[in-house]
């Protein structure tokens, strides 16, 4: 991997300094940045500037922020080598150790259709998902499915979600729904009484009191012996814990179900499993034409018909019509709603996922046309306009946006990258002739595009998002 470790920066010795590296605002005259509130910035400054990296231009104090430029031309030859030699693989390292990683995502009710909303949790539990792999982490993925009490058709309400989720090209690891756990509801309810996380009331119900906490007290069991859909959810998590023995469990479920998770990772943590091990990765409402879904009300919008249709306005090219919807779900922050709007999905003029592919498939027919032409990356010695200069910038700071995007997670934050990349490659295209240049130019011009198409197509596949070869 290339990443700010091998810029020459002290990285480890920073960190256990406590300095934090930042990637500044564009509107800072700098390529990184250190934030150095109660600390002294020149002596930074002067750590930084006695390593004399080859990579590293120019160090500046200005307030409390050392401010660093980076030799990009000198950076280009390293940069792309690592992304042409790596191509699938770049950005990919061993951060996770094979941590286990457990996903709860998509969670349907089998007696009703996916609907849009499904849309967006899967396309962010998918996205997680392969972040997290690429990361090093093992991922345990599953569909924790709403099937009790069992509907009469629940096996055709589970084939349909099924044939919605290989148009995502999306599997899980475990099927298993509320039916599954529910077997083990009466152990967890036991522990909970004996360990008095739970109290049996007068009338026989089984409360869970939370409001020490701050928060609301629910039931784990009617008075009729019935248990509730809280019960099987701490059955659940016991089971997968060990089970799988997971680092994190992670659960993708709409904000409304925010207090609701609150209650049920605090009794989790007072039957003594640490409380940083449970995450909630909510996410906000989808509209459409400013209507909430509701099937009630007749609103709603299934999911395979949006996916349909997307890839019927999309000139039924598959890949562009599931990136116009994937792109839409994730590239705006998890917490906001979304209003879902045709035209600006499907949009080739900018931040849509078809914007994005049209960028790579435009550095595919620049290589294509220039497929008679070797370009080997040599450590060439020529001056690289601003257009380059930005274009390896983001190259090699790829990783990193991944890695912070997992570490959030937070998809937005890789498909504002890759907008933006596109977008200056875009700019590259229209000002810097490739197959006209002069030869030395002609073969850094040529590496640069080739890597910039890989990396799009990188950072499309950890977005569950494909390339098309032709648009």
């Amino acid at each position: 991997m290339f990443g700010l470790e091998k810029l020459g920066l002290p990285s480890e010795a920073l960190a256990k300094l406590g300095y934090k590296i930042e990637i500044p605002p564009p509107e800072v005259d700098a390529d990184l940045a250190i934030p150095a509130f109660n600390k002294d910035p020149q002596k930074i400054a002067r750590q930084i500037m006695a390593i004399a990296k080859p990579y590293i231009k120019d160090v500046r104090v200005k307030g409390q922020y050392v401010n660093i430029k980076l030799d990009l031309e000198k950076l280009a030859p390293p940069v792309l080598k690592e992304i042409l030699k790596k191509k699938d693989e770049y950005g990919f390292n061993n951060y996770g150790h094979r941590k286990s990683i457990f996903i709860e995502f998509s969670s349907p009710n089998i007696a009703k259709p996916l609907h849009i909303g499904h849309l967006r949790n899967t396309a962010i539990g998918h996205s997680l998902t392969r972040l997290y792999q690429s990361q090093g982490h093992k991922v345990i993925t599953a569909n924790y499915i709403g099937d009790w009490p069992r509907p009469k058709k629940g096996a055709a309400g589970l084939k349909d979600a099924k044939r919605v989720y290989k148009l995502l090209k999306v599997d899980f690891n475990l099927w298993y729904g509320e039916s599954f756990y529910e077997k083990f509801v009466p152990k967890i309810i036991a522990e909970a009484l004996k360990k008095e996380v739970a109290k049996k009331e007068p009338a026989g119900p089984v409360v869970v009191d939370l409001n020490p906490y701050g928060l609301r007290s629910y039931l784990l069991r009617k008075s009729d012996g019935a248990s509730l859909y809280s019960a099987r959810d701490l059955a659940a998590a016991q089971w997968r814990l060990k089970k799988y023995g997971p680092a994190s469990l992670l659960y993708v479920v709409g904000h409304e179900q925010e207090l609701y998770l609150k209650q049920i990772f605090k009794t989790l943590e007072l039957l003594g499993y640490p409380a940083e091990k449970f995450k909630h990765i909510s996410y906000g409402i989808i509209t459409l034409a400013g209507q909430k879904m509701s099937s009630r009300r007749g609103h709603a919008q299934y999911a395979e018909e949006v996916i349909k249709k997307s890839i019927k306005r999309a000139k039924n090219i598959k890949e562009v019509g599931m990136a116009a919807v994937l792109y839409k779900m994730l590239s705006q922050s998890r917490e906001k709603d979304i209003d879902f709007d045709w035209e600006r999905a499907l949009s080739l003029k900018g931040d849509s996922g078809p914007y994005i592919q049209y960028g790579y498939v435009r550095t595919q027919s620049i290589l294509k046309k220039a497929s008679k032409s070797k370009f080997p990356i040599s450590n060439f010695q020529f001056s690289i306009n601003e257009s380059e200069k930005k274009l390896i910038k983001q190259l090699a700071f790829y990783p990193e946006v991944v890695g912070q995007t997992q570490k959030l997670n937070a998809p937005q934050i890789l498909a504002t990258f890759l907008n933006n990349l596109t977008q200056e490659f875009n700019r590259f295209y229209e000002t810097s002739p490739v197959l006209q240049a002069d030869q030395g130019t002609k073969t850094f011009r040529l590496a640069l595009t080739k890597a910039v198409g890989q990396v799009i197509k990188n950072g499309l596949w950890l977005l569950g998002i494909g390339v098309p070869k032709k648009m």
